[in-house]
């Protein structure tokens, strides 16, 4: 076992031109040990956590321990989708009410995570991981006996909020209980299980419903998220911050940030049914700025923000996050339109979709550990680079597909996708968590998760309107055409529809491999020594 990388407020930051640190350890801590340098300069003085200094932390169980509530939270945003069908027989419900039942859970994650993390920032990570997993827990058990579908909804919103408390803490947690030679490593690990719990939830979603009633996808998370809890409860060292207990939370940031995020999403999710010109969408898309503006108002005025702004001065640190936005958006026009392509075009049955739709996850368990391991050693750019491009060739090859393509072509496109999303995302991430001090995890974790949820969303919504788009102009094309079918015309009108979205799939792909590349030519900027402590995290 080893001890901790530590997440302490008397923390110091050392300049890159390696200047000293400042202070002496205090009682029951150990001395502090020379500063490590992250992607973006900082020079962080590792102390030892709060907590019983003689009671060692095995790093590889807390890992094991977050990734439980990571697979069960990341799984429930896409599970319910297979049960649609059924709980609209089952509540009589229409597809307008339905898709709540979905948005309910995405929306509210995304729009308190960094929240969350922000709070367990200031009253311990382990705190909030527990309470969030026993929130989970009970939201499950009360979606699996709802009587009616907007019981469920409420329910999902419940268990949402419980998702976003552990979710906004386990990229932290694991950065924190891993010395810096091993981070990559582990975020890669932690990344392959976002990765598998995030596509694989239709085809367990699947099996459940063909083997139980559609209750089975509630209630299967309740022994996982005892157990879980258990297993925080006992492996997990507090990871508290002594210096953020006076500190106050800041609800205005937080109610601002929610509410104006909450109404773009809900927008660019009810686009393509409500009409984009249509004045409740462009109200939401309105209002919802606006909040978000008073919320950058707010958080450059108090001591306490939600999210420090100066933060993304870090070019690391906001690169990386619009880099990662950009993958999950890729990443869901695959998830959202390549098992309607499976159906539609190859006519292929519900089981052997399922089997094709394992491959991107299961590809990015095994790559983005090896990749983690590689940023380890080599950086973070160069892996992330050459994540992004091959994601970007895959997409111009998914652009390709015909309807007569088979199994093994459709097969190679989405293990090239997997490969991508493995061999970016853990050094992505390990660059963005160095390129802030330990003291700021909680904050960076939750905008990481947040970012992967929105770009999830807007995946799939864009996915929606590129597709309907062309296809729309295609069948007004071939209508002209009386010798072609019907049929033939579906087919065709599908097809178009489906190449323009992968085009600019690859066009984004490219995009965020010269963002990425960038990375390398920028000036880096540190925390300097005494003035510019946990507790104030100001940037220069």
């Amino acid at each position: 076992m080893v001890n901790p990388v530590p997440e302490d407020s008397s923390s110091t930051f050392l300049p890159s031109s390696g200047g000293k640190t400042g202070g002496t350890p205090g009682p029951g801590k150990q001395a502090q040990r020379p500063g490590t340098l992250g992607d973006s300069g900082l020079r962080v003085a590792e102390t030892s956590f709060d907590s019983n200094p003689a009671k060692e932390v095995n790093p590889w169980l807390v890992l094991a321990t977050a990734a439980v509530g990571t697979y069960m939270a990341t799984l429930d945003g896409s599970i319910v989708n297979v049960a649609l069908p059924v709980l609209s027989g089952n509540f009589g419900a229409d597809p307008r009410l339905l898709q709540w039942v979905v948005s309910a859970y995405l929306l509210t994650v995304s729009s308190t995570l960094p929240s969350f993390g922000r709070l367990a920032d200031m009253i311990g990570r382990k705190t909030v991981f527990i309470l969030g997993l026993l929130i989970f827990t009970g939201g499950s058990l009360l979606c699996a006996m709802s009587a009616s579908i907007q019981q469920l909804i409420l329910f999902r919103a419940l268990q949402a909020l419980g998702g976003s408390m552990f979710l906004a803490n386990t990229m932290a947690i694991v950065a924190n209980v891993f010395p810096p030679q091993q981070r990559g490593s582990a975020l890669g690990t932690m990344g392959s299980v976002v990765a598998i719990g995030s596509l694989s939830g239709p085809a367990i979603g699947g099996m459940l419903l063909h083997l139980f009633s559609w209750r089975s996808i509630f209630f299967v998370n309740l022994p996982v998220g005892l157990l879980g809890t258990l297993a925080a409860w006992l492996v997990m060292p507090p990871l508290r911050r002594e210096g953020a207990r006076g500190e106050r939370f800041d609800f205005v940031g937080a109610l601002t940030f929610a509410g104006g995020l909450a109404l773009i999403l809900l927008a660019i999710s009810s686009g393509e049914d409500w009409g984009w010109r249509s004045p409740l969408i462009l109200a939401g898309v309105g209002l919802g700025a606006a909040m978000l503006l008073l919320f950058v108002w707010v958080e450059s005025r108090t001591p306490y923000p939600i999210i420090n702004l100066s933060f993304f001065k870090v070019w690391s640190f906001s690169v990386g996050n619009l880099t990662g936005f950009f993958s999950y958006v890729l990443a869901f026009f695959s998830a959202f339109l390549v098992p309607l392509y499976l159906g539609t075009i190859l006519h292929y049955e519900a089981a052997r979709i399922g089997l094709l739709m394992t491959f991107q996850p299961m590809v990015m368990f095994l790559v983005a550990p090896l990749s983690g391991w590689l940023s380890d050693r080599i950086g973070s750019i160069l892996p992330a680079s050459v994540g992004l491009l091959v994601l970007s060739a895959a997409h111009l090859l998914m652009a390709r597909l015909t309807p007569a393509s088979n199994f093994m072509e459709v097969a190679g496109r989405l293990i090239l996708i997997g490969t991508g999303m493995g061999l970016f995302t853990s050094p992505n991430n390990s660059a963005i968590m160095g390129s802030l001090p330990p003291a700021a995890s909680g904050v960076a974790s939750g905008i990481i998760a947040t970012v992967r949820n929105v770009g999830m969303v807007t995946g799939v919504a864009t996915a929606v309107a590129i597709f309907t788009n062309q296809k729309t102009r295609a069948m007004t094309a071939l209508l002209a055409r009386p010798e072609v079918s019907a049929a033939e015309r579906e087919v065709m009108t599908f097809m178009a529809g489906f190449s323009a979205v992968f085009k600019v799939g690859m066009a984004i792909g490219l995009l965020g491999v010269l963002l990425s590349l960038l990375r390398a030519g920028r000036p880096k900027k540190g925390f300097t020594g005494n003035e510019k402590t946990a507790d104030q995290l100001r940037l220069e």
